[in-house]
C-alpha cells in the first residue's frame, strides 16, 4: 500500500479519488514509477497506441 502523508492509502480509496482503475495503479508502482508519477501519467488509449504504431510503422517503411 502507498504512504502518502505518513498514512497508508489504498490503492482502491486512491483510484476513486482520481478516477484511474486500482489495477493501473498497482501495475506502475510495481514497475517503479512514484505514487504521484502514476496518478498524474495520463492514460493513454488503445486506439491513441494504434495510431503511434502506424505512424512508427509508416517512418520505419519510408
Amino acid at each position: 500500500m502507498p504512504i502518502i502523508n505518513d498514512k497508508q492509502i489504498s490503492y482502491q480509496s486512491l483510484s476513486e479519488v482520481f478516477g484511474i482503475n486500482s489495477a493501473t495503479l498497482r501495475q506502475r508502482v510495481k514497475r517503479g514509477m512514484s505514487i504521484q508519477d502514476a496518478l498524474l501519467t495520463p492514460l493513454v488509449s488503445n486506439s491513441e497506441k494504434g495510431k503511434r504504431r502506424v505512424k512508427t510503422l509508416k517512418l520505419k517503411l519510408s
